[in-house]
């Protein structure tokens, strides 16, 4: 597929329309040629974008949830924690893990396409070790 300079303003529900006609071996060629066209005009640019915001979206629980985790394990550390207080720390947790595996896959991915080290790249993006959770 050749690349064409003639804008042609086409709305995204009538392209989606005529690629959902293609024949499965058309799908798969228009699939190909679209991430090539994708990657060479900006698509890397998305994705550095894209990881940059999971990175962000990830370093830290929304201001309510945040307090919540605070006051839940300053509970815990003077053994005032009721049994839904602790079930409700320990989902935290488990959703502090999930956002901190999703935040380090992304900056792994990051710092393969910027070709440095982990360490360089959480200092480029001011990243710190945080000295407690989040």
């Amino acid at each position: 597929m050749a690349a064409s300079t003639t804008r042609i303003p086409f709305a995204a529900e009538a392209v989606l329309d005529a690629v959902k006609q293609l024949s499965p071996a058309e799908l798969l060629r228009f699939d190909r040629e679209f991430q090539t066209w994708r990657e060479q005009n900006g698509a890397p640019r998305d994705q550095e974008a894209s990881l940059l915001l999971e990175i962000e979206r990830n370093s830290h629980l929304p201001r309510p949830d945040q307090a919540r985790f605070e006051d839940l394990r300053r509970k815990r550390h003077a053994e005032m924690l009721t049994p839904e207080a602790q079930q409700e720390l320990r989902d935290l947790w488990q959703r502090v893990e999930e956002m901190n595996v999703v935040r380090l896959e992304a900056v792994i991915e990051l710092e393969k396409r910027r070709s440095t080290s982990v360490s360089a790249l959480m200092k480029d993006l001011g990243i710190r070790d945080p000295p407690d959770v989040f």
